[in-house]
């Protein structure tokens, strides 16, 4: 017989049974507008939602086993793009960038790429996530519902043409007043041949980069991939030092330090160049009464970690006005500026960020307001040094 003492209860009946929660696959599977799929650790498809199938063309089965190398160009395919896209997704934590794709019959079509690396509870790597949009078929709804919507949808797109054409403007400044100061300073002497040298070799690389430039706005306006090679940064910013130099002027103080051991890059030429003015052209404006300014590069990734061979930063780092807070969260805002209307277009510090996200890195700024600001740009290496370097 049970007790039934004071002490004894009724057993507490069990909580119905939760219904299931959707499946994570079956909500990725109903994404149509990105492609979603898994890869190993060395780049092979493990999955392939509807999606993919849709934007590349290819079934699951087809897809499903062949290595994201086959999807690219065969031009980004010998310079080791889909490699170093693993990589720097494995290295920074996230990879972005956009890109050529190929899907079924050699359809080409310009995508939005984004890999995200996967790791189990050990912290082990264990796959990646990819995602990728198809960037020209991808128009909001809402902007083409109406006639007032089309309407503000070209406001808009005039408005923006009209920044980008600022932001140009302010690109062909730079160089402009280079050949300037050059000129300047051929006029106002002394002749001396090796001087005489000096400068105009000076201006007619600016003028070349203007020309290039004009180049590289035509393959902007046709979606092309950008030309990187395998570069040394070193010579990059070597070439560069007397145009820096000049546009600091008289009252800043530059000190350029190159690493000797520093290793190659697969890097779009004018990019880079473009990058590393933009940066010294922020740091002097922040400088108007004159300060110090330092250009280092150095092997390894992000600041702070151990020099390794498969990775390295340029520095860039003033003495100037710094950043508060709220505006350091927007620094890499297309168009964002804090300079007086005519004189800023908010453009240098994303073509910065979208630099070193093209190159397969990425971008860190350090600023306190009265102290300064520095910038890390890190990159991937390429791995083989020794017969890559240019001529």
């Amino acid at each position: 017989m049970a007790e039934s003492g004071r002490g004894s209860r009724a057993p507490t009946p069990a909580p119905p049974a939760a219904e299931p929660a959707p499946r994570a696959e079956l909500v990725v599977d109903a994404l149509q507008t990105h492609a979603v799929s898994m890869l190993d650790t060395t780049g092979i498809l493990c999955s392939w939602n509807s999606g993919a199938e849709r934007i590349f063309g290819y079934t699951a089965a087809e897809a499903i086993g062949r290595h994201i190398s086959s999807f690219y160009l065969g031009d980004d395919q010998a310079l080791g793009e889909p490699a170093r896209a693993l990589r720097a997704a494995r290295r920074y934590g996230k990879f972005e960038t956009e890109i050529w794709q190929v899907g079924k019959g050699k359809r080409r079509f310009f995508a939005h790429v984004v890999l995200h690396p996967i790791h189990d509870q050990a912290a082990e790597l264990i796959g990646y996530a990819s995602v990728v949009r198809d960037t020209e078929e991808y128009k909001p709804a809402y902007l083409l519902s109406d006639k007032t919507s089309a309407t503000v949808f070209q406001r808009q797109k005039l408005q923006a043409m009209a920044q980008f054409t600022r932001s140009m403007v302010h690109d062909f400044n730079n160089l402009l007043t280079v050949v300037g100061n050059n000129l300047d300073r051929l006029l106002a002497g002394p002749y001396d041949p090796d001087r005489f040298r000096r400068l105009v070799e000076g201006a007619r690389r600016a003028a070349q980069r203007g020309t290039l430039l004009m180049s590289h706005l035509n393959v902007f306006a046709g979606r092309q991939p950008t030309e990187a090679r395998p570069l040394d940064v070193n010579e990059i910013i070597g070439d560069l030092e007397a145009e820096l130099r000049l546009a600091c002027g008289e009252t800043i103080t530059l000190g350029v330090t190159l690493d000797p051991e520093l290793p190659l890059a697969l890097l779009d030429q004018l990019q880079c160049e473009t990058a590393v003015l933009n940066l010294v052209t922020n740091a002097r404006d922040a400088m108007p009464r004159g300060g110090r300014l330092s250009i280092r590069t150095e092997r390894g990734g992000s600041a702070g970690e151990p020099p390794d061979a498969e990775a390295l930063r340029i520095t860039v780092e003033d003495t100037g006005s710094g950043m508060a807070p709220e505006v350091r969260a927007r620094a890499f805002e297309p168009f964002f500026t804090t300079k007086e209307a005519g004189t800023g277009t908010g453009l240098g510090l994303s073509q910065v960020y979208g630099f070193a996200v093209q190159a397969g890195g990425h971008v860190e700024i350090e600023s306190t307001v009265d102290e300064g600001t520095k910038v890390v740009i890190s990159l991937p290496a390429l791995a083989e040094t020794g017969d890559q370097r240019e001529d």
